[in-house]
């Protein structure tokens, strides 16, 4: 399995470049990418998170702080109702840990403080758990609110097929790996820019960017997460090019035979058929693992990049869009 980034002695940021080879494989794209994408990629991540910086910089100028809170990053996502309830769930699961070890009571600087939710495992209930950052964020919507929508988002369980179809996407990889490739495959589910590396992603994020304003733990434990769901929501994207990629431009149903949200789920069983037709050999056993072992390419990056940036509604097109008014991955 081509889990490592490939070293670079030249590149001061081989660390990222190491993270987010381990988080695209834990998203279920095997092959690493290469040297340029990974560069690339993050330079569309470094892009993304900065602007929210900027954006949260301005909300705590405003109010008269010199610190970026929680309630920065809150306030810059209270339209995103899904990421913001999957943000939730995330700092909720924190405080169950930080509860836990507080009671467990482990010695001082032992890895038990280091535990920490990975964005793929917080499915917990919102709604009880009253921790100091699940608290935090439901006092904040609420003198926000007027009504009563933000709270609905925060106390209740809202639909969200776009991580349930990732869910199973992620399963139907799991169910093909042998006991050796699954450690190695969860050991990159588990990846992100938490725990030891948050100074370096700090750092990474806020390097001479010149704000006024530095953010505080909490909202650097939420941008943090964000980075990751802007991962996800990469990776995601790509597997919808490549779906586009595949489509018969004669046949004009070819997207609605293959829906976006069985794409997954057709293309393995395309894969089993084939791999009943060749029988087993070490490529074979790849690819039945791994439907998307295909790297993701700089093209394929630029190809969502465009969609993404592209107004949706019929009347966007033609006119001009400022950048404080773009949709970021991040917010």
């Amino acid at each position: 399995m081509e889990t490592g980034f490939r070293e670079n002695n030249n590149s001061q940021n081989n660390w990222i470049a190491r993270v987010l080879s381990r988080m695209i494989l834990g998203l279920g794209i095997d092959t690493c990418p290469s040297i340029e994408t990974m560069k690339f990629l993050e330079q569309i991540l470094h892009r993304e998170i900065r602007h929210a910086l900027i954006q949260a910089d301005q909300l705590a100028t405003a109010r008269g702080s010199q610190i970026i809170r929680g309630e920065e990053i809150l306030f810059l996502l209270r339209k995103n109702k899904i990421k913001t309830q999957r943000l939730v769930k995330y700092l909720s699961m924190k405080d169950m840990i930080g509860a836990c070890n507080a009671n467990d009571q482990p010695p001082s600087g032992s890895a038990a403080n280091q535990d920490e939710p990975t964005p793929l495992e917080t499915d917990i209930d919102v709604g009880q758990n009253s921790g100091k950052r699940s608290k935090m964020c439901r006092d904040f919507f609420s003198s926000l609110d007027q009504t009563g929508e933000l709270c609905a988002v925060v106390n209740t369980e809202a639909s969200d097929p776009d991580r349930e179809e990732r869910w199973k996407r992620l399963d139907q990889i799991a169910s093909n790996l042998d006991s050796e490739r699954y450690v190695e495959w969860s050991a990159a589910r588990r990846a992100s820019f938490g725990r030891v590396l948050t100074p370096k992603f700090t750092e990474w994020m806020t390097k001479d960017l010149g704000i006024e304003c530095k953010p505080n733990n909490t909202a650097v434990e939420m941008l943090t997460f964000l980075a990751y769901e802007a991962i996800a929501e990469l990776v995601d994207m790509i597997l919808l090019v490549r779906r586009d990629k595949r489509s018969d431009a004669r046949d004009p149903f070819t997207k609605i035979k293959l829906p976006v949200r069985a794409f997954s789920s057709q293309r393995m069983n395309e894969l089993s058929e084939m791999q009943s037709e060749i029988g087993s050999s070490e490529s074979s056993s790849r690819s039945e693992s791994f439907p998307f072992a295909e790297p993701i390419t700089e093209d394929e990056l630029r190809e969502v990049m465009r969609r993404y940036y592209t107004p949706r509604s019929p009347f966007g097109f033609g006119t001009r869009h400022s950048s404080v008014n773009c949709r970021t991955l991040i917010c």
